[in-house]
């Protein structure tokens, strides 16, 4: 590419690589470079017999070589040298190579399509894979969703069954709470009751007083009006419902009616008034008639019931 000088030393190198060099396909080259060497130095013998080593190496190689541009400048040359005989050898093998170039082009353009359909195959191959791929995926994800709302709506059905259950056993101690605080308050209610009558019972020591006294041996002890004064504090109602019931009902009577209120019988009653059994059977008889009195009907509960329900001690 350079001068004289350059082109010198080229072909110094050249004529080395041609003495070391054994490769066919090395000398034939070096043998296509001294050719265009020495054309440039318009060396056309020596130029000549380069050409020619290198047709007979690539004629004799027994592994078929191909240099480019080789037939292309040998023909350029023996045009410019109007060697026609060698003109028609390389237009020939310009011809032969026009036609390898083109069956190695529709080979190689075959090959390429060939590539270019497995090529194509194997992208449609794998975009198919990816494609199956994503739809396994897309169900994958779908499935992953469904039983995630599977699991979200019994967790809520459960959360609302735990919590109506939870409202109703709170509901039942709310009201079993309410019925035992109800049942405390009157308790208590009954408890302060009992407890103001048992300080009252407690604080009045003249009712303690006025309790011992009434028996029937106080009849005897005492007398009569205070027998009788102690029966009015004790049953208040007794004396003016009995009067009221019986006008005609005589002191005696209203003695007899009191011993019989405190729980005594006939014996009892004629020990204590100092009569006969039989005189406090005749008194009982003229008091059943005086309060009108049926045959069914007991005189100790119409006494009891004039006194005010109060309990006859035996």
């Amino acid at each position: 590419r350079g001068g004289q000088e350059s082109v010198n030393q080229g072909i110094f190198r050249l004529k080395r690589v041609l003495s070391n060099s054994e490769a066919s396909n090395v000398r034939a080259k070096a043998f296509f470079q001294l050719a265009r060497a020495y054309d440039k130095l318009n060396q056309n013998m020596r130029c000549d017999n380069m050409l020619d080593s290198m047709s007979h190496i690539l004629n004799t190689s027994e592994n078929p070589i191909y240099i480019t541009g080789a037939n292309q400048f040998a023909l350029e040359f023996y045009l410019k040298t109007s060697n026609n005989q060698k003109v028609g050898i390389y237009a020939e093998a310009m011809c032969e190579e026009s036609e390898k170039n083109q069956s190695s082009y529709k080979t190689i353009a075959e090959h390429m399509l060939k590539y270019g359909l497995e090529k194509k195959e194997r992208e449609l191959e794998f975009a198919e894979n990816q494609l199956e791929a994503r739809q396994m995926q897309i169900h994958f994800y779908v499935l992953l969703v469904i039983m995630l709302i599977f699991l979200l709506v019994m967790a809520i059905l459960w959360y609302v069954y735990h919590r109506r259950l939870y409202n109703t056993r709170r509901a039942m101690s709310e009201q079993q709470i309410t019925t035992l605080i109800e049942n405390l308050r009157e308790a208590n209610v009954r408890g302060d009751n009992l407890d103001n009558k048992l300080k009252e019972f407690l604080n009045d020591k003249e009712n303690w007083n006025r309790m011992e006294l009434v028996t029937p041996a106080s009849l005897r002890e005492e007398g009569e009006l205070k027998f009788r004064d102690n029966v009015c504090r004790m049953y208040p109602s007794f004396l003016p419902e009995l009067r009221k019931a019986g006008p005609s009902i005589t002191k005696r009577e209203e003695i007899l009616c009191m011993l019989i209120l405190l729980g005594q019988n006939a014996e009892q009653i004629a020990d204590v008034m100092c009569i006969a059994k039989n005189s406090v059977n005749i008194m009982r008889h003229r008091l059943r008639q005086k309060l009108d009195l049926s045959k069914d009907e007991q005189l100790e509960d119409a006494v009891k019931r004039l006194a005010g329900g109060a309990k006859i001690e035996e």
